[in-house]
């Protein structure tokens, strides 16, 4: 009888034997589990259940660093209170251009040192933070010289970003007398710096009547003349491709044929909610 019992016991480890190597290598076959030692395979298995996901980056040390300097630079941007008209000024916003992640830090502000004697000269700088610290990415260069005048309304900025890309644009616009100018910035990242270059310029020049001059219109993308036209189609699929209006001003005229609603998306803030969404971050 015992031995019976034996003869049946093997026959039924006999039919296990199998099973387990077929719920171990999957219905391809192909699991590594299913060739491994049995200390191997305990290994494996408890690897697979116990791996999680790394936390993610907080960026604490980047938001303390942007604190600082915003505090630093207090009275210039609070000083910026015309930016946009019958609203609240939004000079600062946060946000990754370099495609690392880390978030970058865009201030617009007064300059009081005012180099050009107009009064109310407009920069710009943007900051990140690399190497543990927050450094300067850019300031103002040759290729844009001011971003707006309290006593020049007619000039118009944007940055924004596009689908499928952090980098950002910079679109500026300047109205003088009978003449209007548009470029298109695309900031170059050298792993140090940023710099403007220019991808996209426009003039347009529309004389009245009583001078008898004609109109003239010029366009150039990617330094090649390609007519006025082709540079409103240029602009404009890159305006119709936005995904990010980080910051913009507006003084209460049009400079394009289509509304994109830049109130409605405009990601920058003001100085004290600036520091608000930082001190969230901080916390």
């Amino acid at each position: 009888m015992k031995a019976k019992k034996r003869k049946c016991l093997v026959m039924l480890i006999a039919m296990l034997v199998p099973m387990t190597s077929v719920a171990l290598t999957g219905c391809n076959g192909k699991n590594e589990v299913s060739i491994a030692t049995p200390d191997q395979a305990t290994t494996q298995i408890t690897t697979q259940q116990i791996t999680t996901q790394a936390p993610k980056p907080d960026y604490h040390e980047a938001y303390q660093a942007y604190k600082e300097k915003l505090k630093e630079r207090s009275a210039e941007i609070k000083a910026y209170d015309w930016q946009i008209d019958n609203s609240e000024s939004k000079p600062v916003v946060f946000a990754d251009i370099l495609g690392d992640e880390t978030p970058e830090m865009i201030i617009t502000f007064m300059d009081v040192d005012d180099p050009k004697g107009i009064g109310y000269y407009i920069r710009c700088e943007i900051y990140t933070y690399k190497d543990d610290k927050c450094k300067l990415a850019y300031t103002e260069s040759e290729d844009v010289t001011h971003l707006d005048y309290a006593s020049q309304f007619f000039h118009q900025y944007l940055f924004f970003q596009i689908n499928n890309s952090k980098d950002l644009y910079w679109l500026d616009y300047r109205g003088m007398s009978f003449t209007q100018k548009t470029k298109i910035y695309h900031m170059d990242w050298d792993g140090e710096k940023l710099s403007p270059k220019l991808i996209c310029e426009q003039t347009y020049t529309d004389m009245p009547d009583i001078y008898e001059t004609p109109d003239e219109k010029s366009g150039i993308v990617q330094g090649e003349d390609v007519g006025y036209e082709n540079s409103e189609i240029y602009k404009y699929n890159l305006l119709d491709s936005m995904s990010h209006v980080l910051m913009y001003n507006d003084h209460s005229f049009v400079i394009f044929d289509t509304d994109y609603q830049f109130s409605d998306r405009n990601e920058a803030m003001s100085y004290q909610d600036a520091i608000s969404y930082l001190d969230k971050k901080l916390a």
